[in-house]
């Protein structure tokens, strides 16, 4: 399961009932119809590994309106793939505030597990989490759910205009289900008959990328090309890079220019970048860099890296650091989108070099260089798990 936070045990432990009470009288009291034994009986088979009991009781403590039972129940149905049946029970316990459910709503929103995607309900709910206090209470301070909200807000803002139908229908193609992939696809075609440029825009990313459709490199330039008259932002980025290519037109690089720089103007990261891309096609550095700058204030960690490789090539040492050590942070604090899908694991092992290289600004400091390397390398990164070897071997 992609969102899932297993934090059923954390929530419930801290009843007396289960630190004092013997099985059989807690039996006694479920029998009785009393929902708190049910759901420490729950907890208590849970314990025991007796995972058919456990749900017996957490049902029927569920049913009788226990929050945190109804949270649980949730849970274990999520985790035998029931997700539709999972979300109307945790969504019972998040509408009576219980803090964990008000968190994994808002991930099964926003992951589109059980319930069709929708960023908007998902940021209510993680807020609602927040405003719990469930970063204290359950991961010791760390902002866990704070990384996710902002992360939500970032995803809001990175597809502004947010447009709950046209977004909701290219996050059904997406779906693993043939059958919502379907219904996403007719409804995206339904609004492109309707002249919605975004879901011009989606169509060509379809067929360009054979999202819930055989891949057809010419649609996907002819839904770019309606979808840029109609001054989608994505569609006229696209549009663009045919024309930079040379993809069923004639290479031109000043249309490739133009068409960019009106969704640039607009301050749509994803053109920023493309711009930064293309003039350092042409030699024009200059262009370049400052393309590569306006797209790293936007967020975009492709022009971070870019930007802060030619700063290194260029010995501005001080400059690519501080490139590297902002798209870290911005990755880890959710305020970037993470579109190397790495967890900022390639900025952390630049970090790692230049602390074990002691690159300026910083001096040589193995342990810091440790640190980050182990971070890399947890998220992947082969470069930093070489480097941990060559260190241990030494």
């Amino acid at each position: 399961m992609r969102g899932f936070k297993k934090i059923i045990l954390t929530i419930c432990i801290m009843s007396p009932f289960l630190l004092f009470a013997q099985p059989q009288e807690l039996l006694q009291r479920a029998n009785r119809g009393d929902a708190k034994s049910q759901l420490e009986l729950g907890v208590w088979y849970s314990n025991q590994g007796d995972h058919t009991n456990s749900v017996y009781w957490y049902k029927k403590s569920a049913e009788q309106g226990n929050a945190i039972a109804q949270y649980n129940y949730g849970c274990c149905l999520a985790s035998v793939g029931d997700f539709k049946e999972a979300f109307k029970w945790i969504e019972k316990a998040a509408y009576q505030d219980q803090m964990s459910a008000c968190y994994q709503l808002g991930l099964m929103y926003l992951n589109g597990e059980g319930t069709i995607k929708d960023l908007g309900y998902a940021g209510v709910w993680i807020e609602a989490a927040v405003k719990l206090g469930i970063d204290n209470k359950l991961y010791n301070g760390e902002k866990v759910a704070e990384r996710q909200l902002n992360l939500v807000k970032t995803m809001i803002r990175e597809i502004e205009p947010y447009n709950k139908e046209v977004d909701g229908a290219f996050w059904m193609v997406e779906s693993k289900d043939a059958s919502v992939q379907k219904e996403g696809f007719a409804l995206l075609q339904s609004l492109a008959q309707q002249k919605n440029g975004k879901a011009e825009g989606y169509l060509s990313k379809c067929y360009q990328y054979g999202i819930g459709v055989e891949p057809n490199r010419e649609k996907a330039f002819e839904y770019a090309r309606v979808g840029a008259n109609d001054k989608d932002l994505y569609s006229l980025c696209e549009l663009g890079i045919h024309y930079a290519k040379g993809e069923f037109v004639a290479k031109d690089y000043d249309e490739a220019i133009r068409l960019l720089e009106i969704a640039a103007n607009r301050n749509y990261h994803y053109a920023c970048y493309t711009l930064g891309v293309i003039y350092g096609e042409k030699g024009d550095r200059h262009n370049e860099v400052e393309w590569y700058k306006k797209a790293c204030d936007l967020g975009n960690v492709f022009a971070f890296w870019n930007l802060a490789e030619i700063y290194h090539d260029a010995k501005l040492t001080d400059a690519s650091f501080s490139l590297y050590q902002m798209a870290e942070q911005r990755i880890s604090n959710g305020t970037c989108l993470d579109l190397f899908g790495d967890n900022g694991a390639r900025f952390q092992n630049m970090l790692g070099e230049y602390y074990y290289l002691g690159i300026p600004p910083v001096s040589k400091d193995v342990n810091i260089a440790l640190a980050w390397y182990k971070k890399a390398a947890t998220n992947g990164n082969k470069l930093a798990k070489n480097r941990l070897n060559e260190i241990n071997n030494r």
